[in-house]
């Protein structure tokens, strides 16, 4: 109760209608407001209105505006190794901008072996090739004065766009 358990659904609903008050009250009526999207709204399109309002650092909401900023594209554009970031950012998005200004992502094993097991996941439910993922590793993500560095020094695929997010 203290901690997760809740579906995308779910948390869309508490984002965007409910209080972030922690009571049985609030969490049933989040249930029931998740089945009745469910039944009207399809899953792709759920997935799309969370990400659009959830927190990638402070007072930093959006896909569109995480992907600019930490990424300086839109996020059509994003690498795979990006979206991972984005991804494992989502448990505790504030730490984040400080890998931003320190310049790279944690030097930790266990920040790389969660990007591995996102990228297999990746690759089993065939959103990348092996090869893709080859060509994305090491996952490290680096940033020179707030300015994303490309991996391996190379952007021919992923062309930088500087629009409003």
């Amino acid at each position: 109760f203290v901690y997760g358990g809740s579906t995308v659904t779910q948390q869309l609903v508490k984002n965007l209608f409910l209080t972030r008050s922690k009571s049985i009250a609030r969490k049933i009526q989040e249930v029931l407001i998740a089945k009745r999207i469910t039944q009207k709204i399809s899953r792709r399109r759920v997935l799309e209105l969370y990400l659009n309002c959830i927190e990638f650092g402070r007072n930093l909401y959006g896909i569109g505006r995480a992907s600019h900023y930490y990424f300086q594209r839109p996020p059509t554009r994003l690498r795979p190794r990006e979206s991972i970031f984005l991804a494992m950012i989502k448990p505790a998005p504030r730490h984040a901008p400080r890998m931003r200004r320190r310049g790279r992502t944690p030097p930790f094993a266990y920040w790389q072996a969660r990007a591995e097991v996102i990228l297999e996941r990746l690759i089993k439910h065939e959103f990348v090739s092996p090869e893709e993922a080859d060509d994305e590793r090491p996952l490290d993500i680096e940033w020179s004065r707030g300015r994303y560095i490309e991996p391996h020094g190379n952007d021919s695929e992923f062309e930088h766009v500087d629009e409003a997010p």
